[in-house]
């Protein structure tokens, strides 16, 4: 039994959301990193066999997904450890930041420091 590719996503996570509706309706699903992309993709897989299931599946989700009024969802307050996991999400994405642009002042630096030797060598 081969799997065959139900849908491509542009991040893991919504790959994985995909394969979780699957798995609610007792529908084996795949995912991995698309081999083919220059760019970052990630597959859902399904059997063959499975296959008009799965589309019927995702077709009826985003039916009713499409009918909800997301304007008036109330989704509660977060959790103490979805709090965290945003604050460790904000630190590292400021801490990712600083790393760039120091990394990118050095090398500019550096590659003045080099010039300027280049040029005392030739003049010196």
């Amino acid at each position: 039994m081969s799997n065959v590719i139900l849908q491509t996503c542009d991040s893991r996570t919504l790959a994985e959301g995909v394969r979780q509706v699957l798995l609610e309706e007792d529908i084996p699903a795949l995912v991995e990193r698309s081999r083919t992309d220059v760019e970052e993709k990630w597959v859902v897989q399904v059997p063959e066999v499975a296959l008009d299931d799965a589309q019927r599946v995702l077709a009826n989700r985003e039916a009713m997904g499409s009918s909800i009024d997301w304007e008036q969802v109330d989704v509660g307050e977060p959790t103490p450890q979805v709090l965290a996991e945003l604050r460790s999400g904000a630190a590292m994405h400021a801490f990712a930041s600083v790393v760039r642009w120091v990394g990118a002042i050095l090398g500019l630096l550096i590659l003045g420091a080099g010039l300027l030797g280049i040029i005392l060598a030739v003049i010196g």
